[in-house]
């Protein structure tokens, strides 16, 4: 048995046999030669299988971009959610993924169902029988998500930070433990519950899934074993895929760094579950990220459309400010 997750894959596998792929033979694929070579080789499925696998990706995609609106709406209105959809449609990375049979796009958006979820209990805090609900939404998506793809472990840490930092007053301090309590147990029992290989003996299974991410590390693609290796990567790598070698918006780096002092400026305003979350996962992929490889930076993906987008209304407050202003020197110096 495959000792990393089985959620995602079963997903995709659904696809194939309600296209009556039900005897799917295991082909030796050269992940190193072009499609066309494997083919005339006779190493890949029918096209109709293979259409068919990409449809929970597909899918899958869609409602990350959605997800990733809702995320925005909750933390900054509607016009915050409109523009990170758009930015992370735009930047490419996310649509290139979406057309493959891989197991990131359905991990990717549990990831996110998750944060959405975990947002989403922490602003029902004062409603206890809501916030408990969005807890447990919250821990069954983390769940799912790992059990996808043990990388996205950093979107369970993301939630559990968001939440466990929260400002609690003395109404809803038990609330905010039980909150957690079904975050961390919901996550836990869903890993368990639906990998297989951890059945009998789980720490034997769980160490089998991180030796296997350790014999990725080793990848001779494009490694980045070394912190600058990786922030490279971070801040380069994934610009190859965007239209125009960008993340999503024209000047996309210049409202990245923006959106980063935007969001301190959110801190401050105790606005701050959002950009807490968004840190975690960026420390969590410089230290893990494995390789300069499309699929293993879909996690910043919605970092860099949400720290855009908060860029983008920043500069769009401060113009409409300026020119507020200006109108209102204006007949003074006539």
């Amino acid at each position: 048995m495959a000792p990393h997750p089985q959620v995602a894959k079963l997903l995709i596998g659904a696809g194939v046999y309600l296209a009556n792929g039900h005897a799917v033979p295991v082909l030796a694929y050269d992940w190193r030669q072009p499609f066309a070579w494997n083919a005339a080789r006779g190493l890949t499925l029918p096209i109709p299988s293979i259409v068919a696998g990409r449809l929970s990706p597909a899918i899958c995609g869609l409602l990350c971009a959605a997800t990733l609106a809702w995320i925005g709406i909750q933390h900054g209105g509607v016009p915050l959610g409109i523009f990170a959809s758009g930015s992370a449609i735009g930047g490419g990375l996310l649509i290139d993924a979406s057309r493959r049979a891989l197991i990131d796009m359905p991990a990717l958006f549990f990831g996110l169902l998750a944060l959405a979820c975990t947002m989403a209990a922490i602003g029902a805090l004062p409603n206890a029988r809501m916030a408990v609900w969005w807890a447990a939404a919250a821990g069954l998506a983390s769940g799912l998500a790992v059990s996808s793809k043990i990388n996205y472990v950093l979107f369970s840490l993301a939630c559990f930070a968001a939440l466990a930092l929260t400002y609690r007053t003395a109404e809803t301090r038990r609330v905010t433990y039980a909150c957690l309590g079904l975050l961390i147990w919901g996550s836990c029992i869903v890993f368990v519950v639906s990998n297989l290989s951890l059945y009998g003996n789980p720490a034997h299974g769980i160490w089998r899934m991180l030796s296997f991410l350790r014999e990725v590390q080793q990848t001779p693609w494009e490694p980045t074993q070394t912190l600058a290796l990786r922030l490279q990567a971070m801040w380069w790598g994934i610009a190859r895929f965007g239209t125009l070698h960008n993340l999503g918006f024209p000047g996309d780096r210049l409202l990245l760094l923006v959106g980063v002092v935007a969001s301190i400026n959110d801190v401050r305003r105790a606005r701050w579950p959002l950009p807490l979350a968004l840190t975690v996962l960026v420390v969590g992929m410089m230290v893990t990220l494995p390789a300069s490889v499309s699929r293993y930076m879909l996690p910043l993906v919605p970092v860099y459309a949400l720290l855009q987008a908060r860029g983008l209304l920043w500069l769009i407050t401060q113009g409409r400010q300026l020119i507020a202003r200006c109108r209102r020197v204006a007949p003074f110096e006539m």
